[in-house]
């Protein structure tokens, strides 16, 4: 089973912090392979390899998000099944389409895709649109929602509490 897992926010929203606090600080390990080895990320009792793209869509924009993970996949298939991204959800960018990106081949691969909407921008009181986030990515089969509502150390702690839980 092949899953995406997108940490889901708009700009300054926390997304890469959560990433960094997943594997231990080191956002970019598991891109030096070697050997076909990477650093794994521990999830309950077990260790998980991911590809890890840091820079969401929102950063380098919609082509070169997508060009970066055909090109993670292309050196990865195989050795890992998961990727674990940031990633922001737009819904009204047509150059930067959050459910285009997930329609799209480079998420193909993927049998389950995952976004772990990040609810409170972090250290404001900014809101996602749930609603309208929901309703903009329902035509994509298989996409589960998960919400963080929680701030702080607490935000972390129920994002590998997510990652617990899909991974049973």
């Amino acid at each position: 089973m092949k899953r995406a897992i997108l940490i889901c926010g708009y700009k300054n929203w926390g997304k890469t912090s959560i990433l960094r606090y997943l594997v231990n600080g080191d956002i970019y390990t598991p891109f030096r392979l070697k050997k076909n080895k990477s650093r794994p990320i521990r999830i309950g009792n077990n260790d998980r390899d991911f590809a890890i793209q840091q820079l969401s869509n929102d950063d380098p924009g919609m082509e070169k998000f997508l060009s970066d993970i055909r090109e993670r996949w292309d050196q990865l298939e195989g050795i890992i099944d998961d990727l674990l991204a940031a990633f922001c959800p737009n819904c009204d960018n047509e150059h930067n389409d959050g459910a285009t990106i997930l329609r799209s081949d480079a998420f193909r691969h993927f049998d389950e895709i995952h976004l772990i909407l990040l609810v409170q921008k972090w250290g404001s009181t900014r809101n996602l649109d749930v609603a309208r986030i929901r309703n903009h990515f329902r035509e994509i089969e298989k996409l589960q929602f998960h919400e963080v509502h929680s701030q702080g150390e607490d935000r972390k702690v129920e994002v590998k509490r997510i990652l617990e839980s899909i991974y049973r």
